[in-house]
């Protein structure tokens, strides 16, 4: 069996790629028609000769089938070729520019377009197989988004289903980290985008909880201080305190970058993980902190309550817009979702010290929770069905 994908980027390596054991897989993304046409708007539009967002071409499949695939799996893809398809997805599918509108009062709004129709005759056509939803949450959103399309709303819908992504063990338990919880606590955060993933809140709390309260704390960041800016939003001045305390402060362990091997080493020798974070569609770093063992406090957007929960780890409960989004349209919204990350994470890291016996409890909780809900074997047989389905059941 080959399987063409179209990217060698995270989330075909975390969802896709070589996860069937016995299918082969082929990178066929220089066959896609619209990666082409995805080039010539991009720089059509850097240079201002355009208007249009080329992202609609990012996540279009259509071309010759050279490699002689049996099937394509894809991420946030549709494709409109006569091959049988899958596509994995993390928010809606299609993942079109005209879906990302928000109304004023924080819900979502989905406007039906031509450019939408189509794509949606293309999932309901017999060529699509599966659409895999990364959660709940995201199932959910596309089940508001089909609804718009009653022709296409059953045969959609039936495709429709949801596969948390795999996540491999770091340890097996609280034991084989070899750290106790008699001396400095380590809390830990990773991110690329320090903003968004709460990285300000953090060190603005746990500068107060060491130089205030005294708490025995080690904060260690991996992060190269990324600032996206999509949702939460942060001043030249704020990025430039943060890279001061982070570098001259005692109490952190500061890592612009690392390789992964090392991370991992980081997290299986840390109590409890971080993810504060004002938006993601799923949050992988949850995963890893577990599988090492380390319970995470984290936002309760999205995906994340079926990840997290107070059970296993620490929740921070957020103003939110439909479907788990967090609520950051306006300066009021952004200020007081700030403020409540940062009550939680001192709600959160004094309950830790209140009862440094719940760190053990919750690790061996997190790893039972990884070993449940996102065991690599489970992962790939259910893949390796939808494979199988999709090529015994062509047309």
């Amino acid at each position: 069996m080959k399987v063409g994908y179209l990217s060698d980027g995270y989330p075909y390596q975390r969802c896709i790629v070589n996860i069937v054991e016995g299918a082969h897989y082929k990178n066929v993304r220089i066959e896609n028609i619209h990666l082409y046409l995805w080039s010539i708007q991009y720089f059509a539009r850097r240079f201002k000769l355009i208007k249009k967002h080329p992202v609609d071409h990012f996540f279009r499949h259509r071309g010759p089938n050279f490699n002689g695939v049996d099937l394509y799996h894809f991420f946030n893809t549709v494709s409109f070729t006569a091959r049988p398809w899958v596509s994995t997805f993390e928010s809606l599918i299609p993942r079109y520019s005209e879906l990302m509108v928000d109304t004023k009062d924080g819900g979502i709004s989905f406007p039906r377009t031509g450019n939408l129709e189509r794509a949606m005759k293309a999932i309901a056509s017999d060529n699509c197989k599966k659409i895999i939803a990364l959660s709940d949450c995201t199932k959910m959103m596309q089940e508001k988004l089909i609804r718009l399309f009653p022709e296409y709303e059953g045969r959609i819908k039936d495709k429709l289903c949801t596969l948390h992504p795999p996540q491999r063990l770091f340890i097996g338990s609280f034991a084989e980290k070899g750290i106790g919880t008699d001396s400095v606590i380590r809390f830990m955060f990773v991110g690329r985008d320090f903003v968004t993933k709460g990285g300000l809140e953090i060190l603005a709390t746990f500068k107060t909880l060491v130089e205030e309260h005294r708490l025995p704390i080690k904060l260690v960041v991996v992060s190269s201080l990324g600032a996206e800016g999509y949702a939460r939003h942060a001043t030249d001045n704020e990025l430039e305190a943060a890279r001061r305390t982070l570098n001259e402060s005692e109490w952190i362990e500061y890592y612009e970058s690392l390789p992964n091997y090392d991370v991992i080493k980081l997290m299986i020798g840390s109590h409890v993980g971080l993810l504060p974070t004002w938006a993601d569609t799923y949050g992988y770093s949850a995963l890893e902190f577990q599988s090492a063992g380390c319970p995470v406090i984290s936002t309760d957007i999205r995906a994340l309550p079926e990840i997290n929960n107070d059970e296993v780890g620490y929740l921070i409960k957020v103003p939110k817009k439909d479907y788990g989004e967090g609520l950051y349209k306006t300066e009021s919204d952004r200020l007081f979702m700030a403020e409540t990350i940062k009550k939680g994470l001192v709600s959160a890291v004094l309950s830790i010290f209140a009862d440094l016996s719940q760190i053990e409890t919750k690790s061996n909780l997190s790893i039972r929770n990884i070993v449940r809900n996102h065991d690599p074997v489970d992962y790939a047989n259910r893949l390796k069905q939808i494979y199988q389905e999709a090529l015994t059941n062509r047309c």
